[in-house]
């Protein structure tokens, strides 16, 4: 990124009152979803928490992926795509202990081979 374009970016995070993962995660979104045509998209973002006391002196790498949907309805401003990613990542933190694939097992969604 050209350090005019990043001025531009920091810029407009700051009058959006945000973050940059934030409005990147949004914008990635938007990318994925023009991409492979669809609305609803959900992109997995690696959380590094350790919440657990007894895991604080533990070396080791505790990523747990966590799943964020994006609708992306047409006409959708993209400032409100800004506040709802702001505001579902900070409810994915909340759930950042709860293991990906645990979540899987219980919602047990149906399998699509053509997105894997």
């Amino acid at each position: 990124m050209s350090p005019e374009l990043a001025s531009k970016l920091d810029k407009t995070i700051k009058d959006m009152h945000t973050t940059r993962p934030t409005v990147l995660m949004a914008t990635y979104a938007v990318l994925l979803g023009q991409l492979a045509d669809l609305d609803d998209v959900i992109i997995g973002s690696p959380f590094l928490g350790r919440t657990e006391e007894c895991f604080s002196h533990t070396v080791g790498h505790f990523a747990n992926p966590l799943p964020i949907r994006f609708t992306l309805t047409p006409g959708k401003r993209f400032l409100r795509l800004v506040e709802e990613t702001r505001d579902r990542m900070l409810d994915a933190l909340d759930h950042q202990d709860m293991p990906l694939m645990r979540l899987v097992d219980t919602l047990n969604p149906p399998r699509v081979s053509s997105h894997m």
